[in-house]
């Protein structure tokens, strides 16, 4: 904890000399099992010591400087806030840095939801989407149609090939819009990112994506 002393000077709790006598820097501390806060400032006020509070502005420090200080006291306590921080210099370089960092943050959150939302299938299985749904078009619009993986996929899996192809065709329509959805939000966020010519605009974009049907 900090006090400001009767010199004006601010610091961590030290030996005081006040009125003829010296109090050790144990005298600062509150004797929480008797006395009140209001006691305790009374006690050290009294030799000339007033506690010091900090408030400090909710931001980035790697961004912002604090500014210049602004003094006030409350309830005994000396208060020490910083009302008109700063944004800090940042050559071009550091902000292209920055900008590749937000940049590589903006595309793996998407990358990592797609994946969790998919997460069932495996690569190889991926792989053959696009026949899947290829087949599934042509059994669709005629039952007759050759459709070698479906087929397969339908005798492994015990259902005929009509109603795969029904499944597949919903399914394919369901990942479309989810992965639309977050491609689009991902999109966005590059368009800030684009826009953005300072450290403090690319870390002021937040990087958070929804799934269709989700609240914000």
């Amino acid at each position: 904890m900090h006090f400001r002393y009767s010199d004006d000077t601010i610091g961590l709790s030290k030996q005081v000399a006040y009125g003829g006598k010296v109090y050790p820097s144990t005298y600062l501390d509150r004797r929480k099992d008797r006395e009140t806060e209001a006691e305790w400032i009374a006690r050290i006020a009294a030799i000339g010591v007033v506690p010091v509070r900090y408030v400090y502005p909710d931001l980035d420090r790697t961004i912002y400087d604090l500014g210049d200080s602004s003094e006030a006291m409350q309830d005994g306590w000396l208060v020490i806030s910083y009302p008109s921080p700063v944004a800090k210099t940042f050559t071009a370089e550091e902000v292209e840095t920055r900008r590749i960092v937000k940049q590589s943050e903006i595309r793996d959150a998407a990358d990592a939801l797609l994946k969790t939302v998919g997460a069932e299938y495996g690569d190889i299985e991926r792989a053959t989407w696009d026949q899947q749904y290829s087949e599934a078009l042509a059994v669709q619009a005629a039952a007759e149609a050759d459709a070698p993986l479906l087929s397969a996929i339908a005798a492994a899996r015990g259902m005929d090939v009509a109603t795969l192809a029904t499944r597949i065709i919903a399914n394919r329509a369901a990942w479309v819009a989810i992965s639309g959805h977050v491609v689009g939000q991902r999109l966005a966020l590059q368009d800030r990112l684009d826009a953005a010519t300072t450290v403090a605009e690319i870390e002021a974009i937040e990087v958070a994506y929804t799934l269709p049907g989700a609240s914000s």
